[in-house]
């Protein structure tokens, strides 16, 4: 990706739309200082950030020279305050970070409230989120398409029709992300897996080998995609699975997928992910996610995020950081894209 043409792209509509823009920021955090709210506790530890990753937040849209008007930790904080007020959310854009919400309907109440109420917001709208949470239903939609998922299904019996009963399979919540109810025991054989299935667990091919993050954004009707970002799932381990514990601690680091695959491999899945991203009609931002099979380098992807990290540790500040960028540059991409989706 040419960050510095992205980047130019983002002034441009910054210098015709920001006037006096004001910023709401939305996010899910652990235990701010003087907050609970009782009502909404239905996204996991994973879900929430950190008090430092937070302020991260906050401060890399300061620095993107964004001012930031409130700040919410709950959704329902945010709708009261919209709909009690929505004249004060005029010249305001939603930059939405939460997670709270039940099955594919997570991550879609904000945009769905601002759509109603015609504001701008920072992440794809309801449907595309709910279509992007759903891994069987995006990946059916993929491989429709010509572009690569492994096998997947919500009933290990139906795998049974392309793989055999000694094949490997991960067997992973179809409507969970941040790598929830994932660890080394949820690779199985397919033989295994039948016991496992409840309609709410997606029974997947396991591709042995490589994972990588594909950040992507979107400004002036054109896509940008930052180089994929490899995951080292720790001591420099290039294969494996990143489990529920490793995530939470962010027990896991990142590499240029090009320093270990060829740079032609590393470009196919960049022009993947392009197309995976315009078939789902994702918005503003996100990232595509994929295995690499470690012996013959086929990619696969296995997942695809509405509302990614953004936070210093993730693949969106390592890619820019390796691109010679600023952290406060993926606010500065984040909320042109808004402004411009929204003019």
């Amino acid at each position: 990706m040419d960050l510095n043409e992205a980047l130019y792209n983002a002034s441009d509509v910054l210098h015709a739309h920001i006037n006096s823009l004001e910023v709401v920021l939305v996010a899910n955090v652990m235990a701010p200082r003087g907050y609970d709210n009782p009502i909404q506790k239905n996204c996991s530890e994973t879900e929430h950030f950190t008090v430092q990753e937070f302020n991260e937040i906050y401060q890399g849209i300061v620095e993107a020279g964004f001012f930031i008007k409130r700040t919410f930790f709950a959704e329902v904080d945010f709708i009261e305050d919209i709909i009690a007020t929505p004249k004060e959310y005029s010249t305001t854009v939603i930059f939405n970070l939460c997670r709270n919400g039940v099955g594919t309907n997570k991550k879609t109440v904000v945009p769905a409230v601002c759509d109603l109420l015609d504001v701008m917001y920072t992440s794809s709208g309801a449907g595309q989120c709910a279509v992007a949470r759903n891994k069987s239903l995006f990946t059916s939609i993929l491989n429709a398409n010509n572009i690569r998922c492994p096998f997947s299904d919500l009933s290990a019996d139906e795998l049974a029709i392309h793989l055999s009963d000694t094949a490997l399979v991960i067997c992973k919540p179809n409507n969970e992300s941040a790598s929830q109810g994932i660890d080394q025991k949820s690779i199985v054989k397919l033989c295994e897996a039948s016991s496992r299935c409840d309609g709410n667990i997606l029974v997947q091919e396991y591709i042995d080998g490589y994972e990588c993050e594909v950040p992507i954004f979107v400004i002036k009707d054109q896509c940008f995609a930052l180089p994929p970002v490899g995951i080292d799932f720790g001591k420099n381990e290039l294969t494996g699975i990143l489990s529920y514990d490793n995530s939470m601690s962010n027990a896991y680091k990142f590499y240029n997928l090009s320093d270990v695959l060829p740079k032609t491999i590393c470009e196919t899945i960049i022009c993947d992910a392009k197309i995976a991203f315009d078939l789902l009609n994702l918005q503003g931002y996100g990232r595509i996610d994929f295995r690499i099979d470690k012996n013959t380098h086929q990619h696969y992807v296995i997942d695809v995020s509405t509302t990614p990290y953004i936070t210093k540790h993730s693949s969106f500040a390592f890619a820019i950081d390796q691109c010679g960028g600023e952290y406060s540059d993926i606010y500065r991409l984040i909320l042109s894209a808004a402004l411009y989706n929204k003019h």
